[in-house]
């Protein structure tokens, strides 16, 4: 049985909320190299979404095209913005890619075998790949 649990310091729950209302950042199966199941759809990602932050309307949710207005799209204006992305993370191409020095906006992708998404956030080990 699932927990229901809520942990107030999990990073798992802001941006739960994030993505199922601003970003919509649903991971549903191709069509062409299916590597998830078909029951796993947007119905599905509605119905947990709203069933996470208990009865969360999703009629007009996620606002992706008002979020990324909001956020200035791939011309982010803000300064002083490091942007980690993982060579594996699914939404890497959602974001900015390419250093901007003028706005001392830095991005960087950590692409390494047998590592995944967000390992960049994590504090180094010995064991991690080179």
């Amino acid at each position: 049985m699932a927990s229901i649990v809520i942990d107030p310091f999990g990073s798992g729950r802001p941006w739960g909320y994030q993505y199922c209302t601003e970003y919509g950042w649903f991971q549903t199966m191709s069509t062409e190299k299916p590597m998830r199941s078909p029951v796993v759809d947007e119905a599905y990602f509605s119905q947990y979404c709203s069933d996470m932050f208990g009865g969360l309307d999703m009629t007009n949710l996620p606002k992706a095209k008002q979020t990324t207005i909001d956020q200035g799209g791939f011309n982010t204006a803000g300064t002083n913005i490091f942007f980690a992305n993982g060579g594996e993370d699914p939404w890497h191409w959602a974001t900015q890619l390419e250093n901007r020095p003028e706005l001392n906006q830095v991005s960087r992708i950590s692409d390494c075998n047998d590592c995944g998404h967000c390992t960049e956030l994590y504090t180094p080990k010995e064991s991690d790949p080179v």
